[in-house]
């Protein structure tokens, strides 16, 4: 089959030339892909995909939101059934670029705050068009806010048509690496990023311009941002504002920017880069395959994988239940497996385990938190030799049964597995002691009570854990590559003596090692 992918792509080419042909000639192709604008008239609309990456708001664009039950799929920021999807699970990392593709230019942290905002958008007085219900037009709200700020002795910095000064492009930076060296050159605190249209989960690339700069992101747009985005990384002006009447709470936003303090305005900047300290081109990726492989079983009319806005307030839904791992584990040889050295590479578990099994003494007791097919249990023999008591939690049978038979010749090594659900009973504590090592080997990043389950470790007793910085289906949270964040969520219950980084093709596997906080 023969497909053409019209210009500024949002999809992996790549991988749907490996399905199909793409052809250059649209005339040519048996199937199309659209992104925002339906260009050719003649091209049959029940064989073209349509990828909406703007909301509803020039004419040609209300067309197509108005009918897109003519076409044969489209995806949307929302996504409503039938032949409708959403384009990303995640809007905040996809389809628009979450980078500004340049460094953020440090600002001072002592450095006194004057209240300065930098804008960088055209002046419109007027609406352009009316969106449909629900979504607003947000060009003559977005003037009004601005010309209020100066009205109000806001100091300024504002680019763009129809104000006094215009856009400027420099050379060797694009459009978006422009607004951040602008907003730094001229001593601005705040980046003024505000969509031109409200519409539910259309994220564009201005709220990760101005949290990409080094500065404080002041936020006007999709209604329900903080589904996404945690509301401490920037600040949100949703609330100051009446699209549907036009009604602007100048004096509020005048109060919620000037009256911040300088600690206030660090700690903002601070959350907001441990928020981002995770790989936003992997991200990006990974939304735009979901989206193309989509595409590929629409064409084909096969099953297709499901597209699921993961709002972050389901994280406790976005937990994996014993059943789902059950069924990874039976298909993926590489947990069928009976290990011996060497380690195999390609699931880090060569890196991980050697290490942190060195933190146990030969005799000492291990309690082994998702000890899944038992092959920490090995590599204790193997390293230190262990010959004190075992004991593996796991809640997936598929794994208790493997972790049984590769642990059938474990020599002095006193091993025992029981089944234990995390999700019914978070006290692992009652297990072990305060002389106990308890491991949690790419454990805690699965739990939304990961701080209930370590609260439970007796006081006193040693705790060694790794968490990655990588994004998977069954992960509630995601950690920096520094690993800042993971040192500060759980030095809250235990003292940590020790932090490795271990590292391996974009991987980041952070360790901690130390013990559990109280009096034994």
């Amino acid at each position: 089959m023969k497909l053409f992918v019209d210009e500024y792509p949002s999809v992996d080419v790549d991988l749907l030339a490996e399905h199909f042909e793409v052809v250059s000639d649209w005339q040519k192709a048996d199937f199309w892909v659209f992104f925002s604008t339906f260009r050719y008239q003649n091209v049959p609309k029940d064989r073209s995909i349509l990828v909406q990456l703007e909301p509803p708001l020039a004419d040609h664009r209300l067309w197509l939101y108005h009918n897109h039950h003519e076409f044969h799929t489209v995806y949307t920021f929302t996504g409503h059934g039938g032949n409708v999807f959403p384009s990303t699970s995640r809007p905040q990392y996809f389809p628009y670029y979450p980078s500004p593709l340049c460094d953020p230019i440090p600002r001072p942290e002592d450095q006194p705050l004057t209240g300065k905002v930098y804008a960088a958008f055209n002046r419109y007085l007027f609406a352009q068009a009316v969106p449909p219900e629900g979504s607003y037009n947000l060009y003559p709200i977005r003037t009004r806010i601005v010309e209020g700020m100066m009205r109000l002795g806001f100091r300024h910095y504002v680019v763009g048509d129809g104000w006094e000064r215009e856009t400027k492009r420099a050379a060797g930076m694009n459009w978006r690496q422009r607004k951040v060296h602008e907003a730094a050159e001229n001593d601005c605190d705040f980046i003024l990023c505000f969509e031109n249209c409200m519409h539910p989960n259309y994220i564009s690339e201005k709220l990760h311009d101005g949290m990409g700069s080094g500065r404080v992101a002041v936020y006007l747009g999709c209604p329900n941002i903080e589904e996404y985005v945690p509301s401490d990384t920037f600040v949100n002006l949703n609330g100051f504002v009446d699209p549907k009447n036009g009604f602007v709470n100048g004096e509020g936003i005048r109060e919620r920017l000037l009256g911040m303090s300088l600690d206030e305005y660090n700690k903002i900047k601070h959350t907001c880069s441990t928020w981002r300290d995770v790989q936003l081109d992997n991200l990006y990726r990974e939304e735009r395959e979901k989206l193309t492989r989509h595409i590929i079983a629409r064409i084909n009319g096969e099953e297709c994988p499901t597209i699921i806005l993961e709002r972050r307030g389901q994280r406790e839904e976005k937990y994996k239940a014993a059943e789902w791992y059950d069924q990874i584990y039976t298909a993926a040889e590489f947990s069928a497996k009976h290990y011996s050295p060497p380690w195999p590479s390609y699931t880090g578990e060569d890196l991980r385990l050697p290490v942190i099994a060195r933190y146990a003494d030969k005799d000492s007791e291990v309690i082994d938190v998702g000890c899944g097919n038992g092959l920490m249990a090995a590599v204790l023999r193997h390293e230190v030799n262990h010959t004190g008591r075992y004991t593996g939690l796991d809640f997936s049978e598929v794994q208790l049964e493997r972790a049984q038979v590769n642990n059938m010749d474990s020599g002095e090594q006193q091993c025992r597995f029981l089944r234990v659900d995390l999700g019914d009973q978070r006290d692992v504590g009652r297990f072990g002691g305060p002389d106990s090592l308890f491991l949690f080997s790419e454990v805690l990043e699965h739990l939304p009570w990961d701080l209930e389950v370590l609260e439970s470790v007796p006081a006193g007793a040693k705790i060694a854990l790794t968490v990655p910085n990588m994004e998977d289906d069954s992960h509630i949270r995601v950690f920096s590559d520094t690993g800042e964040d993971a040192v500060e969520r759980y030095e809250k219950v235990m003292t940590i003596e020790d932090h490795r980084i271990l590292k391996r093709q974009g991987t980041v596997w952070h360790m901690l090692y130390g013990w559990r906080k109280g009096e034994s």
